[in-house]
């Protein structure tokens, strides 16, 4: 007589082969796939259940009652009065190994010291996961490529769209979200990549969005005039983009007295009379390419007003009197 031990669940797997094991998730056996264990003989009964791993005993799991109604007769075995004990359940910690071949032990004792054992071998390898955890922004009518990535697991992977919608004219293919989207709005989806591990691939999903900005553009189309020795102050303005916007001249020049900053701010106190032509640059902050757009523009500097007539003269008491106003030729007469 002997101890016999079964991998059981309707012969799901084999004692014997090789499967698979992922080290972030541990492996339960049973109750849908149990390892099943009967004592050969009306007088034993199963007195020690152990779990060994490449020879070192790791684990003592309990044994139990099978919920099985069928008993012994279903795994091979007759029905002996042993049978409706039989069966037990185990969660193998993978995590707590090395990664790599191993062989997994079930050893089972019974009353009359009669051993049966149970051995195949294992492989735990590092569980799947996506490690591309948000994906940039894009713009309308700009063209738009961004690679997904994933670890672990068995390359090469598979990557499918698992629901939602990308932003239309964009597309999925071997790995990269590409083309050039068409419609601005915010896009939620979920994609699934699957590796190649054997016999069972490993299949994880992930959430992810992509917005879609509509197209970056100057709206400042004209700037008002000022005088010379006069402070000046007017800001620029945009639309569109990812706000966050950087300005600067791109060519030509302002008027002497007048700045610049990066907000889009033109001011200062411009010192001489004369128009100026130059080409403003909006910058916004979409990555991982910055949109940009220009405006061509100019600001007219008068010359400020003054009197210069510096003197008038005398007059003679019941003798009329006239004397003309002067004032800069750059400036109206009418006061």
């Amino acid at each position: 007589d002997a101890t016999e031990i079964f991998w059981g669940g309707g012969g799901a797997q084999a004692a014997g082969t090789s499967t698979n094991y992922y080290a972030s998730t541990p492996q339960t056996f049973g109750p849908a796939y149990p390892f099943t264990a009967y004592a050969a003989g009306p007088d034993a009964a199963i007195a020690t259940l152990q779990v060994l791993l490449d020879g070192a005993l790791i684990a003592t799991p309990t044994y139990g009652t099978t919920s099985r109604a069928d008993g012994c007769s279903a795994l091979g075995g007759p029905a002996w009065p042993g049978c409706p004990t039989i069966g037990f359940s185990y969660n193998f910690p993978a995590s707590s190994y090395s990664l790599g071949a191993h062989t997994l032990s079930f050893r089972a004792t019974d009353t009359n010291a009669l051993l049966g054992t149970a051995s195949f071998p294992i492989t735990i390898i590092s569980a799947l996961s996506i490690t591309t955890a948000t994906l940039p922004n894009a713009a309308v009518n700009s063209a738009y490529s961004q690679s997904l990535t994933a670890t672990a697991g068995t390359p090469p992977y598979t990557w499918t769209l698992a629901s939602g919608t990308l932003p239309p004219g964009l597309s999925l293919s071997a790995g990269t979200i590409s083309g050039t989207p068409t419609t601005s709005g915010t896009y939620n989806f979920t994609l699934r990549t699957t590796d190649t591990t054997t016999p069972t691939a490993q299949t994880i999903t992930k959430a992810l969005s992509i917005s879609v900005s509509s197209p970056l553009s100057v709206t400042t189309l004209s700037l008002p005039s000022g005088l010379a020795t006069t402070p000046y102050s007017q800001t620029l303005a945009a639309s569109g983009g990812t706000p966050g916007y950087t300005w600067s001249i791109t060519s030509g020049a302002l008027p002497t007295g007048l700045s610049i900053n990066s907000s889009g701010n033109i001011f200062g106190t411009p010192t001489t009379p004369a128009t100026s032509n130059f080409t403003v640059k909006a910058t916004d902050t979409t990555v991982p390419t910055a949109q940009t757009a220009t405006q061509a523009l100019s600001i007219t500097i008068g010359a400020a007003l003054a009197i210069t007539t510096a003197s008038l003269p005398n007059g003679l008491a019941t003798t009329a009197y006239r004397s003309e106003e002067h004032t800069s030729e750059l400036q109206s007469r009418q006061y």
